[in-house]
Order: structure tokens, then sequence, then C-alpha cells
């Protein structure tokens, strides 16, 4: 997928509620050092939007949102804030989002997105 303007992000989407804890221990599932070795940083939780948000940086600084879907899998999206031509404030840009990962395969699908895009 090519990073467009016109994706809408995982974080405006309806809520459908995230026990970070959970979805924390998913991402770390079978490899405990998956979230040192990626360098997250600045983990936030949003409890009421039902997302689990934080930023990595391999070569480029990343930004990934978890969230849980109502058919139990989650939903991945890496996205990056950039400035744009015209305006002083950076803007948030969605680079690609993958939906219906089952827990099993959270971690491994996080890795693989962080360093496609990095």
């Amino acid at each position: 997928m090519t990073a467009t303007a016109t994706i809408q992000t995982l974080i405006t989407e309806a809520p459908t509620g995230i026990d970070a804890r959970v979805a924390y221990q998913h991402l770390n599932l079978g490899d405990s050092w998956r979230m040192a070795r990626l360098g997250a940083r600045d983990l936030m939780r949003d409890e009421t939007a039902g997302y689990l948000q934080f930023d990595v940086r391999l070569t480029k600084k990343l930004r990934v949102v978890v969230k849980l879907a109502a058919d139990d899998t989650y939903a991945i999206e890496i996205g990056r804030m950039r400035r744009t031509k015209g305006s002083s404030l950076p803007e948030y840009q969605v680079l690609e989002q993958a939906r219906g990962i089952y827990a099993d395969q959270l971690g491994e699908t996080v890795e693989r997105l962080c360093a496609a895009w990095s």
C-alpha cells in the first residue's frame, strides 16, 4: 500500500476497547525482548478509544498504533509525522495498515511492518 493522506487512521475509528496490558503481552508473545529491540518509546494507551500507540526508531521514526477489533483480531497501523509545505505544524501520515492479525502473529507483524518502512 502506498502512503496517501486519504487513509483513515485507526485512532479515529469507532472505539472497541482494549486492555493495553494484554495487547502489550501479545506484542511480546514468544519474544520478551521485541519491544526493546524495536526501540519502542512513548508508549500510550487510550482505553476509551481502544488503542495502544508507541513510537519506534530503527532508521526512521515511525508511529505504531494497535487496535483490537470487534472480532478479537488486531489492526496495526504504521505512520509518520511529516511537515508539509506551507505548514509549520507536522501532520500525521498513515503509511500502511494491516487488519485481521491474530494475537500470536501481532509481534512478528509489527516487526515486519516497521522493518519495511524504516
